[in-house]
């Protein structure tokens, strides 16, 4: 069994124009499937973000002009960027970031969860731990006033970096199952709650990947051994959903 609902068509992806995806695990599955069949898309160089709060706090940086750096056993790593990410050129970099998003016609940003940590000693909410003690960071969940407030933010430094930028939140299907079934639900609840606020009093878009797993794809048999994420076939699912809906002629008439 299974529920099917209809979603709205919007041709927003456009294959002459430029888009970007931004935040979860989830963003960059749909990201590569675009880039799998030819078409070129902007990845957020810093890699996998998960809460608003981290989205809010990489745009405070860009705007200042400079990262908030931590001396890690890894080498230098920036508060605001995946472990993964080694800074070279600090304004280099800003400024690379900078003019890449001028460049967007259409950015996807998908939210992931409503935890976030604080690193104490410094005073900074922090995107990655960085493998630092644990014992040093607080964990907070956010209100969806507090996320709310977070979109609100994020919009507006978009809109001074790329006034054209046309923007589509989801929410990541992935289940945070480190965080506790129950948490999981009650952080998913809060980002949902929180999207639909800013939607309200926003142009923006939004696509229901998370919808569509847990109507269209409820089976457990759609998860990875994890049990956390999607497997293949289902993220396949929801990108074909994405590209039917979304889509338009030219994008669909090059995927076929």
């Amino acid at each position: 069994m299974t529920t099917n609902f209809t979603i709205a068509d919007k041709p927003l992806l456009d294959p002459n124009e430029t888009w970007g995806f931004w935040g979860s695990c989830f963003s960059q599955e749909m990201a590569q499937r675009f880039e799998q069949r030819g078409l070129s898309v902007w990845q957020h160089p810093h890699g996998t973000v998960f809460s608003s709060t981290a989205m809010r706090e990489q745009l405070r940086a860009l705007q200042r002009g400079h990262w908030d750096l931590v001396e890690t056993p890894d080498g230098r790593r920036s508060w605001q960027a995946a472990h993964k990410i080694i800074l070279q050129d600090e304004l280099q970099d800003i400024e690379r970031l900078r003019s890449e998003i001028a460049l967007l016609d259409l950015l996807f940003i998908t939210l992931g969860s409503a935890f976030t940590y604080y690193h104490n000693p410094s005073q900074i909410w922090a995107a990655n731990c960085h493998k630092i003690d644990q014992r040093s960071f607080t964990k907070h969940l956010l209100s969806p006033e507090q996320i709310a407030q977070d979109l609100k933010e994020i919009r507006s430094h978009l809109q001074a970096l790329n006034p054209r930028l046309t923007v589509a939140w989801t929410l990541s299907p992935v289940r945070h199952l480190r965080d506790g079934i129950l948490e999981n639900a009650r952080s998913k609840a809060h980002c949902l709650t929180a999207l639909h606020k800013h939607l309200e009093s926003s142009s923006d878009h939004y696509f229901p990947s998370y919808e569509i797993a847990t109507e269209e794809l409820r089976d457990h048999r759609h998860f990875a051994a994890d049990l956390a994420h999607l497997n293949a076939e289902a993220v396949d699912y929801i990108f074909q959903r994405l590209c039917q809906s979304w889509g338009t002629e030219a994008l669909l008439s090059r995927l076929s």
